[in-house]
């Protein structure tokens, strides 16, 4: 018999599964060849001196992932390849996406893009960016001006 708590679970993924890809339809995202949108997990960490971007990225090669900048939009893009593709396969699970993918990450003012580095390794494709030196308050005086 199995547990209604992992069914209920389970029937509520399906359905947030769903709402995710009319959503995903909406805004013009690519889908895979399944129906899914592929966009890789993203962790961003915050110092006082930097923001790292951590992208998780297992079964792509460095070569098939293009990192760029557009203004203060970070764009990553790529493509994860099937990794067993025979004819005579027939898959019982498949959980793992495949395809191309974007993210696209809005850098916040505080960070100074031209800091930017990336690192792959592991599958995992780690962004350091240096903030920026907080800017001193300028106060300076408003003339306050009448009609008369």
């Amino acid at each position: 018999m199995s547990d209604p708590k992992k069914k209920a679970y389970s029937e509520l993924e399906d359905v947030a599964h769903e709402m995710e890809g009319m959503f995903d339809q909406l805004s013009g995202r690519s889908q895979t060849a399944w129906g899914r949108v592929w966009r890789p997990n993203t962790e961003v960490f915050e110092s006082p001196e930097e923001m790292i971007i951590l992208v998780e990225l297992a079964g792509v090669r460095k070569e098939e992932v293009q990192l760029t900048l557009e203004g203060n939009i970070l764009r990553l893009a790529g493509e994860r390849k099937l990794f067993h593709d025979k004819a005579d396969m027939a898959y019982r699970n498949m959980e793992v996406n495949f395809g191309p993918f974007e993210r696209n990450l809005y850098l916040h003012e505080s960070v100074d893009p031209s800091s930017i580095q990336a690192f792959y390794r592991d599958g995992f494709l780690e962004i350091k960016i240096a903030k920026r030196a907080p800017r001193a308050a300028e106060a300076r005086q408003i003339e306050i001006e009448t009609d008369e």
